[in-house]
C-alpha cells in the first residue's frame, strides 16, 4: 500500500515530464607533467548531450590552449636560434684555425720578423694569392674565404700597378739600366699589415711598356722638361691602359675594372673634367 501511495503522491508532485528537455555538460583538461615544471594544460574537451522529445543530441568540441600554442611556437624558435648559433660558431673556430695555419706556413721564416703580412688576406701573399684568386689553386683558400678577399685585394693591386708603372718611368729616365731589377712583386702597405702583389712577367712587361710610354708622352709635351709637369691623357693611351687593366682584373674576378684603370691613371695624368 506505501509503495502505491508513493507513486500517486510523485505524478502529482513532480514538475518534470518526459517531454522536458535534459541537458548534460562535462568538461575535461588533459594536461602535460615534464619532469620538475608544473603541469601545463595542453587541451580542453567540452561536451553537450541533449534530450528533448526522446530525441538525443551530443555535441564536442576540442580546444588548444593559447598559452600552450605561445609555448610550442617560442620552443621551435629557440631551438632554431640554437641550431643557427652552433653553426655560425662551427664555421668561425674551422675558418680561425684555416687562418692561423696559413699564416704559420705563409712567409718564409727569415721574413717573419720583418714583415707584418696583412692577416685579413688568410696568410697568402705573393704568388699563390695570384694563383688562388685566378682559380689555378684550389686547395689553399675557400670560395668564401676568396669572396672575402677580392675587395681588399682590388685595393691593393692599385697601388702595386702605380708601381710597376713608376718602374717603366724610372728605366726611361735612366741610361744606366743594366743594374735595374725585373721584379715580378711589389708589396705595398694596407690598414693591417703589408701584402706582396705578383703578375706574371708579361703583364709587368706591359705596365713597364705604359711607364715608358708616358715618359714620352710628358717629355714631348713639357718644353721646359720638368719633371712636375701634369696633363690630360691621350685617348688612345686611356684606352690602351684601360683595356689591360679591365681583362687583368677580370681574370682577378675583381669588380671595378674600369674605375681601378681610372685612378690608376689619375696617378700620372691630370683629370679630364670636361
Amino acid at each position: 500500500l506505501t509503495k502505491y501511495i508513493f507513486i500517486i503522491l510523485s505524478l502529482f508532485i513532480s514538475a518534470t515530464t518526459l517531454a522536458d528537455p535534459f541537458i548534460e555538460e562535462r568538461n575535461f583538461v588533459v594536461e602535460a607533467k615534464l619532469s620538475i615544471l608544473p603541469k601545463i594544460p595542453v587541451m580542453s574537451i567540452d561536451t553537450v548531450l541533449s534530450t528533448k522529445d526522446n530525441n538525443y543530441e551530443y555535441n564536442e568540441s576540442i580546444m588548444i590552449p593559447v598559452l600552450l600554442t605561445i609555448t610550442v611556437t617560442i620552443g621551435i624558435i629557440l631551438i632554431g636560434l640554437l641550431f643557427f648559433v652552433l653553426g655560425k660558431l662551427n664555421w668561425l673556430e674551422t675558418a680561425t684555425n684555416s687562418l692561423l695555419t696559413k699564416i704559420d706556413l705563409a712567409a718564409p721564416k727569415e721574413k717573419l720578423q720583418e714583415i707584418q703580412y696583412d692577416p685579413y688576406f688568410y696568410g697568402l701573399t705573393g704568388q699563390p694569392l695570384w694563383n688562388c684568386l685566378t682559380g689555378q689553386d684550389t686547395t689553399q683558400a675557400t670560395p668564401l674565404e676568396l669572396d672575402e678577399i677580392r675587395p681588399r685585394y682590388g685595393i691593393a693591386l692599385l697601388k702595386a700597378l702605380v708601381k710597376f708603372i713608376q718602374d717603366g718611368i724610372d728605366v726611361s729616365r735612366n741610361l744606366n739600366t743594366e743594374n735595374t731589377l725585373f721584379e715580378l712583386e711589389k708589396l705595398v702597405f694596407t690598414s693591417r699589415g703589408q701584402i706582396g702583389i705578383w703578375l706574371p712577367s708579361n703583364r709587368v712587361e706591359t705596365l713597364r711598356n705604359f711607364g715608358t710610354k708616358i715618359n714620352q708622352e710628358k717629355q714631348s709635351f713639357s718644353e721646359n722638361d720638368s719633371e712636375d709637369a701634369r696633363f690630360i691623357a691621350p685617348a688612345a693611351l686611356t684606352k690602351e691602359f684601360k683595356t689591360e687593366i679591365c681583362d687583368l682584373c677580370a681574370l682577378l674576378q675583381l669588380r671595378h675594372g674600369d674605375e681601378i684603370a681610372s685612378d690608376v691613371i689619375k696617378a700620372f695624368f691630370a683629370e679630364d673634367n670636361s
